[in-house]
């Protein structure tokens, strides 16, 4: 191997991981994917070279970072690539153990720390003037109920660790005081606090960038114009890359400004585009799930961040020259939407014709995208094993249209019968 080709292992497989392994390896590096993941798919990639069957991470950490420690070894990984969440935070709380092994593609610890600080995020946007809607943290049932009666309805509840969920969901809301019951139910887990929020209407807005030493120096502006939930509380499914909102980048730059930003991230807003009103979400201080957006705009957020941990010195981009990414691009992720329809359908959060409903959205949008975050002509094996695997589930839609059709046929007859 080449001194400008190395060994990656890439850590956590979902869709991103698909993006950086036919990013990379267009590049020539040989890639190791481990298996580990929610989305999975990046193994089947022509440009993947290898895979790692690796003891769970959320089930045994340290099993996990020993048998990495020997992987590494036996087959001369020289970059370390964590993926999703939990691979970064994982990596963070192990920084010397881990960097010990092999460079490490990910911002530091303490800027990953800082962003996943939630209420320290709003406070500090607080400070600079950045806006964002009153907040306050529950760690107990007294001070949900407190921060409730302060805050007001309706309310945005999160997770204050960003990898739990809330009955599935990231973040869920409250309407009036009959819903905070609802909610400590499903906040069984009590490991993380609550962030509770004063619902702010708006689309959701990500600004996709890389940093050098808190100055901005490559950006793209994206609306989020669907998410796989009906409340717009979920993953992104269809969205547009746009031209930039001042306001957002203005807000952006005076973050990773005080933050001393290095890297790449994606700061997210909502925005009330009939007042033009904003509300900042959060940086995440990572590669972002729809990272084909920002590298198909022009970006090249993950070559940087390899070159980055490598320590390759990257083009001088002062903020005269910052890099504006591709506009007017429309994006989907299909088989997202897919899965979470049939999902809701399964906990009964929605009818069975509604799902359906939402199939002929999904598949009719597919046609007039620009980019999808699984499907490719050149790389087509991913997306279509990923379909592969709703089939099991599909099955039980094809009973269910048959018994629907019998019903209706049954109907037809009995009006039949009835009619002079």
């Amino acid at each position: 191997m080449t001194a400008d080709r190395h060994r990656i292992l890439l850590l956590g497989n979902y869709r991103p991981t698909l993006t950086l392994v036919r990013t990379l390896g267009a590049a020539g590096h040989h890639l190791t994917v481990g298996l580990e993941g929610s989305d999975g798919g990046a193994e089947f990639s022509r440009h993947a070279n290898a895979t790692w069957d690796h003891p769970s991470l959320l089930k045994d950490e340290d099993a996990f970072l020993t048998a990495l420690e020997a992987y590494v070894a036996r087959n001369q990984i020289t970059l370390l690539f964590p993926v999703s969440e939990e691979f970064v935070t994982c990596f963070v709380r192990h920084r010397q153990r881990v960097e010990a092994l092999a460079p490490v593609a990910m911002m530091e610890p303490e800027l990953v720390s800082a962003c996943l600080d939630k209420v320290g995020m709003m406070q500090r946007c607080v400070r600079l003037q950045v806006p964002c809607a009153p907040f306050a943290l529950a760690r107990s049932a007294e001070e949900l109920q407190a921060a409730c009666d302060t805050l007001g309805f309706p309310l945005v509840v999160r997770p204050e660790l960003s990898t739990q969920r809330l009955g599935g969901k990231k973040a869920v809301t409250l309407h009036t005081a009959q819903d905070v019951g609802t909610l400590v139910a499903l906040w069984h887990n009590r490991s993380s606090a609550l962030v509770l929020q004063q619902h702010f209407s708006g689309r959701r807005y990500n600004l996709y960038f890389a940093a050098e030493k808190g100055v901005l120096t490559r950006h793209v502006q994206a609306v989020i114009l669907r998410t796989d939930s009906p409340d717009g509380s979920g993953l992104a499914v269809e969205g547009e890359t746009i031209p930039p909102l001042e306001p957002l980048r203005t807000y952006t730059m005076r973050l990773i400004a005080d933050l001393e930003y290095d890297g790449i991230g994606c700061a997210q807003y909502l925005v009330e585009e009939r007042t033009g009103a904003i509300s900042f979400l959060e940086i995440n201080a990572r590669i972002a799930g729809n990272l084909n957006v920002p590298e198909a705009a022009g970006l090249a957020l993950g070559p940087l961040l390899v070159n980055k941990a490598l320590g390759v010195q990257a083009t001088a981009h002062p903020a005269a020259s910052l890099t504006e990414g591709r506009t007017g691009m429309r994006y989907v992720w299909v088989s997202g939407e897919l899965l979470a329809a049939i999902v809701a359908q399964m906990k009964g959060e929605i009818g069975f014709a509604t799902m359906v409903k939402r199939f002929g959205v999904a598949l009719g949008s597919a046609f007039r995208a620009d980019l999808h975050m699984v499907w490719s002509w050149k790389d087509p094996l991913p997306a279509l094993v990923t379909l592969w695997r709703l089939m099991p589930s599909l099955s039980g839609v094809k009973r269910r249209l048959k018994k629907l059709f019998f019903k209706q046929e049954e109907s037809r007859e009995k009006d039949r019968q009835v009619s002079p």
